[in-house]
């Protein structure tokens, strides 16, 4: 039989983005891409994502050639023994660790400066409007 390829991609999260947010709890996330060589990539990726939602994940992309899974941080020990189990050689597997708690002060950060330009301009409008004088 065929062998072929599968992509896998995977973000894991903490447990609790609110505890991330009140700053109890992890804060890392961790995204792993693999490339698996199988004998049928649809039924690895069913197999993958039977097994991510059993474990409180679940899948955001599902095709032919390519899985995208969620998974909960805590299950990152079981990933590799899954991913070997379930392919006949893992081609290529990498792994990033990203803080969320940087990500969610980025983004507040950027919400604010976006606010204080947008009341500034609207203000400017404004004053322009109200103030204005009539045309002769």
């Amino acid at each position: 039989m065929k062998k072929s390829i599968l992509l896998i991609s995977l973000i894991l999260l903490p447990l609790s983005l609110i505890a991330a947010q009140s700053g109890t709890g992890s804060t890392l996330y961790h995204e792993i891409n693999a490339r698996l060589m199988v004998k049928d990539r649809r039924i690895a990726g069913d197999r993958l994502s039977a097994w991510c939602e059993n474990l409180g994940g679940y899948y955001t992309v599902k095709s032919q050639d390519h899985l995208s899974l969620r998974l909960p941080a805590e299950k990152l020990e079981e990933l590799t023994a899954v991913l070997e189990a379930e392919s006949s050689e893992v081609l290529d597997y990498s792994r990033n660790a990203f803080d969320l708690k940087e990500d969610l002060m980025m983004s507040a950060s950027a919400l604010e400066a976006r606010e204080e330009l947008l009341e500034r301009n609207l203000g400017r409008r404004l004053r322009r409007r109200l103030f204005r004088t009539p045309r002769k």
